[in-house]
């Protein structure tokens, strides 16, 4: 009996540490604790279906790429250049009709909501006759045109992992000893980051954009996590 209690005691531990690793945990169950940012477009708004967050309305055109932002608390605060961490993410986004532009944008911001690190999922692709008068950026001014891809964003800039018209799974970003690694489906890296940037993460930001009048790409979240090593 003693025996018995001491491993549901040592298991009890064990999990509350490593619950208290998680500075952000997000399964969509509601909308209640996130707020839409400033530079969130007139009129946008997401939406929770089956606990998968999606847009309900990419509200009034105000730029060239616009949809809902919006922010919510970490737990507490992540010294990006100090911690090591993993922030993980479930990303859908199959339709891939032709003409269809959008993009997804999950970052890690400080208190004035200004993006530091986070993973970005592109699908800029034209297919049609003329493609080559349709000279997209994405929201940062980057060459975008006729790319579809999944990337690190770090230091203001995208750094390219792979190539991929569609998405349908688990998206990682690994942080060890200042190394930054991208991951999809828990697979090898796709690509690496050195960041050694002073920042500290005080919340967690989502755009969902479409590209003008195009069609947009139908993409969905079905959670957000964030560990601390």
């Amino acid at each position: 009996m003693k025996k018995l209690c001491l491993i549901i005691f040592s298991f009890l531990i064990v999990q509350t540490a490593f619950n208290q690793n998680f500075l952000f945990n997000e399964d969509f169950n509601d909308f209640i604790d996130w707020k839409y940012s400033p530079d969130n477009n007139i009129g946008a708004k997401f939406k929770i279906l089956d606990e998968v967050l999606s847009v309900n309305n990419f509200g009034t055109q105000q730029g060239e790429w616009y949809g809902p932002i919006a922010v919510k608390q970490l737990s507490s605060k992540l010294d990006v250049s100090y911690d090591d961490f993993i922030f993980s993410t479930y990303l859908i986004s199959t339709d891939n009709i032709a003409d269809a532009f959008g993009l997804i944008w999950i970052v890690l911001v400080d208190d004035d909501n200004t993006p530091i690190l986070g993973v970005y999922w592109s699908d800029n692709y034209h297919d049609g006759i003329g493609m080559n008068s349709y000279r997209v950026k994405d929201p940062l001014g980057n060459n975008a045109f006729s790319r579809s891809y999944l990337g690190i964003y770090a230091d203001g800039i995208i750094k390219e992992g792979s190539e991929l018209a569609s998405i349908n799974g688990k998206v990682s970003l690994k942080k060890t000893s200042g190394q930054l690694s991208l991951h999809y489906n828990d697979g090898p890296a796709l690509t690496t980051y050195t960041f050694a940037t002073k920042k500290i993460a005080t919340k967690l930001k989502i755009y969902i954009l479409k590209y003008k009048d195009f069609p947009a790409r139908n993409i969905k979240i079905d959670f957000i996590r964030l560990i601390k090593k």
